[in-house]
This record gives structure tokens, sequence and C-alpha cells, in this order.
């Protein structure tokens, strides 16, 4: 009996352990979404630079050839090109900031997430030490009455004895 008592303990040590190890692997992985949150913020604020500079350099070969064409560079279709340019940026400026939304809105679900699950397993840990301790419980409380019964019960002195005229006793005769 002291041997299940002791594999007990050690189950439910066991148990605990792997709660407490979910939930601290929950919250490094919700750390590192939030991380990669933070690098996608940045990226897209990179992206961004670099189109206002490639619109920038396009914008310029544009005007050179025009200038080169012999067209005015202030009227007409150069201006209507130039506005084309500009709406075109702004379109790719508001996508690379929609897409960096969306893409952080998620690491940021994914982390919540990781942290949930890792409270939940240390909270499940919990229940299982639990039912463990009543299992145990229960299968020692089965051997005491089975000793019991077969009158070794310790420190019983024999338990209940039913006689053969149908009389109950405590230990001998």
């Amino acid at each position: 009996m002291a041997a299940m008592v002791a594999g007990a303990g050690v189950s439910m040590y066991g148990q605990y352990q792997e709660g407490k190890a979910a939930e601290k692997a929950g919250e490094y992985n919700a750390r590192m979404d939030e991380i990669k949150a933070a690098s996608v913020a940045e990226q897209a604020s990179f992206d961004a630079r670099q189109r206002a500079k490639q619109n920038m350099q396009d914008v310029s070969k544009g005007l050179v050839s025009a200038a080169g064409s012999g067209l005015t560079l202030n009227s007409g279709s150069v201006t209507d090109w130039e506005g084309d340019m500009q709406s075109a940026m702004e379109s790719d400026f508001a996508a690379i900031e929609h897409n960096s939304e969306l893409q952080r809105f998620g690491l940021f679900g994914s982390a919540n997430l990781s942290r949930a699950e890792g409270k939940f397993a240390r909270k499940a840990s919990y229940w299982k030490m639990g039912a463990t301790a009543l299992s145990t419980a229960g299968s020692l409380g089965m051997g005491y009455a089975s000793f019991a019964q077969a009158g070794k019960a310790p420190g019983g002195g024999g338990g209940v004895t039913t006689y053969g005229d149908g009389s109950y006793g405590g230990g001998g005769r």
C-alpha cells in the first residue's frame, strides 16, 4: 500500500510539472507571435518606403521621357499620368498596410490562443492530479476492505466476523 501511495504522489507531481511546462510553453509561443507581429509592422513600414522610392524613380523617369518628347510637364496627359502614378502608389500603401494589419491580427490571435491553451493545460493537470488522488484513495479503500473482510486489517484485530449462529463479533470469541 505504501508503494501505491508513493506511486500516486510521483504521478501527481509529474502531472503538476506537465501543467506548469505546458503553461510556460504557451507563454513562450505567445511571446514569439507578438515579436513576429512587431516584425510584420516593421516590414510593412520598410515595404512602404521601398514603394515610395520606386514610385519617385518611376515618376522621374516618366517626366524625363515626357520632357524629352517635347510635352509640357505641367499640363494635359503628363499631369494626368502623374496623378495616376500617385493614386497607384496610395493604393499600394493601403494594400501594404491592410495586409500588415491582417497578419498582425492573426499573430495576436495566435498569441492569445497559445496563452489560453497553456492555462487550460495547467488547469487540466490539476484535474488529473485530483483524479489520481481519488483513484488511489479508492484503491486503498478497496484494499483495506479486502483485508478487513479477511480479518487482516491493520490495527483492527480481525475486523467484523460473522459466526455460524448469525451473530457478529469484533475480533475473537
